[in-house]
């Protein structure tokens, strides 16, 4: 709200003598007639030798109130009479906001992220005061940076809602061209991830959320988790090695009859997670069975058409702490999970409906590893539908998980791991090709 002020030698000109620099709407409206003290103004004040409506000391004092150092603070509502308590902000648009003392709202001395403001005014977020909007939301973004809750009882979040039940199963996500790896400075950024142009060509089916407990042992009958066991059938299933994840992914294969995608070699324990082989042989892109996601399918659909450091925003703390106000909001890392998985779906989906594609298990995925991801780039030239190098002893696995910092999340990220290695931190989420 804009107020106009009208004066016989310029009000604006006597507040800027006392020093005074107001928000819009947070002032005096009106100039009655000169006077030499607040006697002669009746329900007015005295200001600088005219009565004036209002008052100056209502708008400036308190929990800094309205009166500021910055002109441009403004989009200040509810101030028609000029009084201290209709200096009512509906955001708080100062430089330096909640960082300096000097924003209205703000405590005098600089508050701590995620600290109260005044009261009314929520709570600092980024560099400003934030009423967090979770009335009508329960899990999920909170407006302010944080989150309203996360779900409990098999149920998951949608759209702000514990929704009963799993997600989906499995989205199609359509091929297209996407810029694949980190900018050079993103935080948290490391040097096997070369920025270069992918175009896949195939469309193909992901697994809205990384494989549970129970659905290894609707397959696998008799297969074990890793020892977080209190976390229950709605986990992710952890503690399984590359070629475990492509043997379920056969077992899934066989059971929607469809041709296995992978044939593994001389493989101990035959039954049970921890499995190692001597080698394994991909039938291909082009296998409709399930399989694991390439490197490339799997940046893609966590990416859901964001070049960020997470599908949600960018990376602001790239350790354990602080708490990352974006991952906290999408993902279950070191910085919020204390010390163990979570059931899978809980926290916000991104664009494309997939669930937990920042933190909880990291997931395998196809390729082995190279750190050059497979070759020397040039910008202007998309590599199309990349596999990984043909060999290598290590399998690459996606996404960060409860146990890792931050950075290990993004979705840029790498981790290169052994493929017999079963870490209580590794899962996976199976794709499948389909016709276009």
């Amino acid at each position: 709200m804009h107020i106009m002020m009208r004066s016989r030698r310029g009000a604006s000109g006597a507040l800027a003598a006392l020093g005074l620099v107001f928000a819009a709407g947070c002032f005096e409206r009106a100039v009655l007639r000169p006077c030499t003290s607040d006697d002669e103004c009746g329900v007015g004040r005295c200001r600088d030798g005219e009565c004036v409506e209002g008052s100056i000391d209502a708008c400036s004092q308190g929990a800094q109130a309205c009166a500021v150092p910055d002109a441009d603070c403004g989009r200040v509502t509810g101030a028609d009479d000029g009084q201290a308590g209709a200096c009512d902000r509906a955001e708080d648009a100062c430089a330096g906001a909640c960082g300096g003392g000097s924003a209205p709202g703000c405590v005098a001395a600089p508050p701590d992220e995620g600290s109260e403001c005044a009261a009314g005014l929520g709570i600092c977020r980024a560099g400003r005061c934030c009423v967090p909007a979770c009335d009508a939301r329960v899990c999920g973004d909170d407006g302010c940076g944080g989150r309203c809750g996360a779900c409990e009882g098999g149920s998951h979040c949608t759209a702000g809602q514990c929704v009963a039940g799993p997600p989906e199963a499995f989205l199609r996500i359509e091929p297209a061209t996407f810029w694949m790896g980190s900018p050079a400075d993103e935080p948290g950024r490391a040097e096997d991830e070369a920025r270069h142009r992918v175009r896949l060509t195939r469309p193909f089916l992901v697994k809205a959320t990384e494989v549970t407990r129970a659905e290894w042992s609707a397959v696998a009958p008799g297969a074990t988790s890793s020892d977080t066991a209190d976390c229950g059938d709605d986990c992710p299933m952890d503690g399984v090695t590359w070629y475990d994840a492509a043997a379920y992914c056969n077992a899934l294969s066989t059971t929607a009859g469809l041709a296995p995608c992978y044939a593994l070699q001389d493989c101990h324990p035959t039954d049970d997670v921890g499995r190692d082989c001597a080698g394994a042989t991909f039938a291909g892109l082009d296998c409709m069975g399930y399989r694991l996601p390439t490197e490339a399918e799997w940046e893609f659909a966590a990416r859901a058409g964001t070049d960020t450091a997470f599908h949600a925003g960018a990376l602001t703390h790239p350790g354990d702490t602080p708490v990352d106000p974006i991952l906290d909001l999408v993902g279950w890392y070191a910085g919020n999970a204390n010390a163990r998985p979570h059931p899978v779906g809980r926290m916000e989906p991104n664009a494309w409906g997939l669930y937990d594609m920042h933190g909880d298990a990291c997931e395998w995925t196809h390729d082995a590893y190279a750190a050059d991801a497979g070759g020397v780039f040039d910008p202007e030239i998309a590599v199309v539908d990349p596999v990984g190098p043909a060999l290598g002893v290590q399998r690459i696995c996606r996404g960060g998980s409860w146990a890792q910092p931050a950075r290990r999340a993004r979705s840029a990220a790498r981790t290169p791991r052994p493929p017999a290695d079963g870490s209580r931190e590794v899962g996976f989420r199976p794709v499948r090709t389909v016709r276009p």
